[in-house]
C-alpha cells in the first residue's frame, strides 16, 4: 500500500501557516463577531489570490521550458534521422546493394 500523503521532507511544500491563538467570542458582540469574521475572510481572501498568482506565474514559467525542451527534442530527433540515413547508405554502400527507400 502506497502512502499518498506528501512527506513533510518535501522541500515543495510550503510550510504551514502558523494557526492564531484561539480567542473567545464570548464576550463579544454579534457585531464585533461580524466584523471579525469579515476581517478573517478578508484575509483569507488575499492568500488565496496571492497563491493563484504565484501558480499563474509558475505555470508560465513551466510551459516555456517544457516549450524550450519540446523544441530541442525535435531538432534532436531530427539530426538523429538524418543522421541514421547517412549510416544506412554507407552500409549499403559497402555492401554494394542498392539502399531500399525508407
Amino acid at each position: 500500500m502506497t502512502n499518498k500523503r506528501k512527506s513533510s521532507e518535501d522541500s515543495s511544500i510550503a510550510p504551514k501557516r502558523a494557526r492564531a491563538a484561539p480567542v473567545s467570542l464570548v464576550n463579544l458582540s454579534d457585531e464585533e463577531i461580524a466584523e471579525r469574521k469579515k476581517q478573517q475572510n478578508r484575509a483569507a481572501a488575499l492568500r488565496y489570490r496571492q497563491k493563484l498568482r504565484e501558480n499563474r506565474v509558475l505555470s508560465v514559467s513551466a510551459k516555456e521550458t517544457l516549450s524550450q525542451r519540446n523544441a530541442y527534442l525535435r531538432d534532436e530527433a531530427e539530426r538523429l534521422t538524418k543522421e541514421c540515413e547517412v549510416i544506412r547508405r554507407l552500409i549499403f554502400d559497402k555492401l554494394g546493394k542498392n539502399a531500399p527507400a525508407f
